[in-house]
This record gives structure tokens, sequence and C-alpha cells, in this order.
């Protein structure tokens, strides 16, 4: 049963104490205009598997007594706001942060998530990959302070996505992405020419776009001499409920 609240004009701090409420398995709390929603009942939510909230953060370390929740999209949530209760959601697979701000993905490090997406987080200059040993899709969107990604050694990924990076100018270890099937880049500051030197051979699907018409179709035709597909579809989520 899914819960969607999103009334912008309430002003309901205790509105998950109700009882009935604790058997949803999927949660979303819109912004409303005091953001004042407790999300300290959440303990007793055992069934909760999706959990979705903008601009609602009090009493939010309470999330990381929540085995049960799968999914997470944080959203809005202020950078004095820390995140660390994230490393405690034992059953955490997915996880999406957007908008607000914050330095880093430090305090989103995490055993076990496969999937990350982290869009439009104001201020973000650092994605470091080994605290997500666990990570096979990786989506990176509108984080115009980010400047180099390394894929560490032993990384897992298999699906990457870069998009309006416009600083990020160095894309280390991709040779060594052994797992990587399909990537995606565009409106980056990265060398075409050293992606295409670069490929993994595990690669099979491939965008580079962002530099124009002319040079985006000149690419394309590039791509499919070696023999890569240009388009990427999304990244499978079936079967990531381990």
């Amino acid at each position: 049963m899914p819960l969607l609240f999103g009334v912008f004009e309430s002003d309901i701090p205790k509105l998950l104490r109700y009882p009935s409420l604790a058997r949803v398995h999927k949660l979303v709390l819109g912004t409303t205009r005091k953001n004042n929603i407790d999300l300290a009942p959440l303990r007793m939510y055992q069934r909760l598997e999706t959990l979705f909230l903008n601009n609602h953060a009090r009493n939010i370390s309470t999330l990381g007594d929540l085995p049960s929740v799968q999914r997470l999209w944080l959203s809005q949530i202020a950078k004095s706001v820390s995140l660390r209760f994230v490393g405690r959601m034992e059953g955490l697979r997915f996880l999406t942060v957007s908008l607000g701000g914050r330095p880093s993905t430090e305090e989103l490090a995490h055993p076990k998530v496969s999937h990350l997406e982290v869009l439009r987080v104001r201020g973000l200059s650092e994605i470091d990959l080994s605290a997500f040993p666990q990570l096979q899709a990786l989506r990176i969107e509108d984080q115009l302070q980010l400047r180099s990604l390394e894929l560490n050694t032993g990384t897992i990924i298999r699906w990457l996505s870069i998009w309006n990076c416009k600083n990020l100018s160095n894309l280390l270890g991709l040779s060594q992405a052994s797992a990587l099937n399909s990537l995606s880049l565009g409106r980056t500051a990265l060398e075409p020419d050293r992606i295409l030197d670069n490929t993994p051979s595990s690669l099979k699907c491939l965008i580079i776009s962002g530099y124009g018409r002319r040079r985006n179709e000149e690419l394309e035709n590039r791509i499919r001499s070696k023999g890569y597909t240009p388009t990427i579809s999304e990244p499978d989520t079936e079967g990531e409920h381990d």
C-alpha cells in the first residue's frame, strides 16, 4: 500500500504517528510550507520498502533504523543535516540524492548500494566510489563543481551515465573498469579521443555527445565504426533485492 502526501499548506507534524499508516510499503512526502513532519515514528514502519523525502529532515536519523527500506530518494536536504545514517540502512540498494547541498558523497557511504544517482547537488566536488563497493549503476547529472571521477580498481560498475558536468575533465581508471557495459557522456569537458582510446573490452554501448551537431555526428560514426551501440538503455533494476 503506497502513501503519497504533498499538501503544501498542511501543518501535521504528527502525521506519521497514525498506526494505520505503518502498513505502507511506499511513502512519498512532498515539500510543505513548514516541512515539519516528524520522521521518528518511521521506526514502526516495518513494511516500508520505498521512501521519498523532499525537504523533510526532522529526526531523519531514524532512517538508519529501517532495515526494510530498499529504495531511498533524498531531495532538498540541507547540507547542515548529516546523512551518515544512510550507512546503517541494511536493506538499502537504490539511493538517489538530489538538490540540497554538500561537498562530497562521504556521508552516503554504503557497503551494499548497487544503484546510485547524484543529481544537481549544490557544491558537490567529490564522489569517492570506493565508498560503494557493490555499485553497479551510477548516474551523475548537473554537477558543475565535479572535475574528476575515478573508477577505482576492482569496481563492478556496469552502467555509467554522466550528464551536464561541464567541468569534468578526468575519468580515471576507465580502461580498468572490466565490468562496464554501458557508458553515456554528455556535456562534459572530457576529451572524446581519450575516452575512445581507453574503453574497456567489456563495453558494448557508448554515447559521447554535447560538442555541437556536426561533432556529435562525427563521434557517433566513430562509435559505430568501433562496434559499439550508440544508445543506452536504463540500468536493469530487476533482481536487485537480495
